[in-house]
């Protein structure tokens, strides 16, 4: 790579990971087609990039949405631990597999995350009732907007962990 394609790198990198957390998912997405496909590079060098990149816009992005007391510290250290176990296994797994055979498997999960963002358009886990008990890992946030509390509820957990 060049210093060309390290500025493109870092401002779709960034692009990427602004755009991942306004619709609530992966820049990696977004990132890691573009690096392979459009910058040449391996698909392992696509991911190793894309999880450093994501890495540092996620962090800035939490720390901010923290300062807001937005941030579900119990429900994201529960997805923490599935998060690294999959992430440890999923390492071990496509270290086996062939670069088509990786290929492959990450353009049906961009086919399955797409059909998961289309089918919760206008869709919240938002609870009218802001006293109602929001079990272990819900929780409440104050909105700006309305000015109103917020209480939202995580349904199908086992769906999230896996």
């Amino acid at each position: 790579m060049n210093l060309g394609h390290e500025l493109i790198t870092f401002v779709v990198g960034a692009f990427a990971g602004g755009l991942g957390a306004l619709l609530g998912l992966g820049g990696g997405v977004i990132l890691v087609p573009f690096l392979n496909k459009g910058l040449g590079l391996t698909l392992a060098q696509a991911t190793g990039i894309s999880v450093v990149t994501i890495i540092a816009t996620s962090s800035a992005a939490s720390a901010a949405k923290g300062r807001l007391q937005l941030v579900n510290l119990r429900l994201g250290m529960v997805l923490e631990i599935f998060t690294t176990t999959g992430g440890v296994f999923g390492l071990w797994l496509f270290g086996q597999a062939k670069d088509s055979t990786k290929e492959t498997a990450f353009a049906w999960t961009l086919v399955g995350i797409a059909a998961v963002v289309l089918s919760r358009i206008d869709k919240r886990n938002v609870i009218k009732d802001p006293t109602i008990d929001v079990g272990l890992l819900g929780g409440r946030y104050e909105e700006a907007e309305s000015g109103g509390v917020v209480a939202y509820r995580v349904k199908r957990p086992v769906v999230a962990f896996v």
